[in-house]
């Protein structure tokens, strides 16, 4: 099975370079849209050149220069690629603070967007919704005259349906509501997660409307949008491997969902997302896994740590593959890692039950 290889570190490290460029020679009072795009256009891995490690801390040097909310939220690109959840906290509530003073409801909304993703990474669930019920209380008037109405849109659909994803809480994908906007991509994040909640808690058949749902967004975003037509359709992809998977044809199930792993693998994360509800290679191994075919899902797992370093779920399913295949040096080394990236978690995750289960017997 391809697994796929992660994105280029020489790209990562010329656009690193960039960045530090870029930061070194714009008035900090600046250009706010822009920076925050070629801040986020930098993607590269936690191992990644001195070049990368220069752009993080003149960003950092940015954040302390002067309070503002695009200068407080640009360093959490950095910090989601590398997985440094805690200061990807730090750094979107401070900038969530700021567009609250500022009136800036987009902003905020894309800011508590990353503390959720965050969060949940840290196994800190109770954390992640007191952010999703503080996102509560803007009133739909407020969120359509935002600003940033897209990223509106995108954060009030994608934080609850981060809850069903990141903590496997199928049950509850059923009582998520499409909010109605403009915006064909925001809507397709409930779809998705709806179909795959259905598919994952022993209901494909009911996953039928949403997925034609998908389809449509898909058809709405052909004529303007191809990026976010992409990603749709992966979703979409993704939703019809797990309803194969879960009615009993598991071979087109797993080969529909590796197609749409690849598909995600050949584009880059856009700046409007902390990273996907769930990347479909970590899906991919878990459906693996599910199938009793740990070797390969190994695999996929490694590679979700490579692209997506410090992930919870990636983590998880490292150990769990490597120790359905005996490799116990690996399951534990994977555990420990899970272990001490949610030592501040606020919830007994099963995973984290797991973790400390093994560790106690090995």
């Amino acid at each position: 099975m391809l697994i796929g290889r992660p994105r280029s570190s020489v790209r990562h490290a010329r656009r690193a370079a960039a960045l530090s460029a870029f930061l070194l020679t714009t008035p900090a009072h600046a250009h706010f849209e822009h920076r925050h795009q070629v801040l986020g256009t930098v993607h590269f891995p936690v191992t990644c050149s001195a070049e990368a490690q220069a752009a993080f801390d003149q960003a950092m040097k940015l954040q302390h220069s002067f309070w503002h909310t695009a200068a407080v939220h640009m360093p959490s690109h950095i910090f989601t690629r590398v997985g440094d959840w805690e200061s990807s906290v730090a750094s979107n509530a401070r900038s969530a603070e700021a567009a609250r003073k500022e009136g800036a409801v987009g902003d905020e909304l894309h800011a508590l967007d990353y503390m959720v993703y965050a969060h949940l990474q840290m196994g800190q669930t109770e954390a992640a919704k007191r952010v999703v019920d503080e996102a509560k209380r803007f009133t739909d008037a407020e969120v359509a005259n935002a600003a940033l109405l897209r990223a509106a849109y995108f954060a009030l659909a994608a934080m609850p349906a981060r809850l069903v994803m990141e903590r496997g809480a199928w049950n509850e994908a059923e009582a998520l509501t499409p909010l109605p906007s403009n915006f064909p991509v925001t809507t397709a994040l409930t779809h998705f997660t709806r179909a795959v909640g259905f598919a994952r808690s022993g209901k494909p058949d009911q996953a039928g409307p949403d997925i034609e749902a998908l389809k449509a967004a898909v058809e709405k975003l052909k004529a303007k949008e191809p990026y976010w037509m992409e990603q749709v359709d992966i979703q979409r992809q993704a939703a019809e491997g797990w309803v194969a998977f879960a009615s009993g044809r598991q071979d087109e199930g797993i080969r529909t969902l590796q197609a749409a792993a690849d598909r995600e693998a050949a584009t880059e994360k856009h700046v409007i997302t902390p990273g996907p509800l769930a990347p479909m290679r970590e899906q991919l191994g878990e459906m693996l896994l599910e199938a009793g075919r740990p070797g390969e899902a190994l695999l996929a797992f490694q590679a979700v740590q490579v692209s997506e370093p410090n992930r919870f779920r990636a983590i998880f399913g490292t150990a769990r593959a490597a120790e359905q295949t005996g490799n116990r040096d690996l399951a534990r080394q994977n555990y420990a890692k899970l272990l001490v990236l949610a030592v501040r978690a606020d919830h007994n995750r099963p995973e984290l039950v797991a973790a400390r289960a093994f560790a106690a017997a090995d």
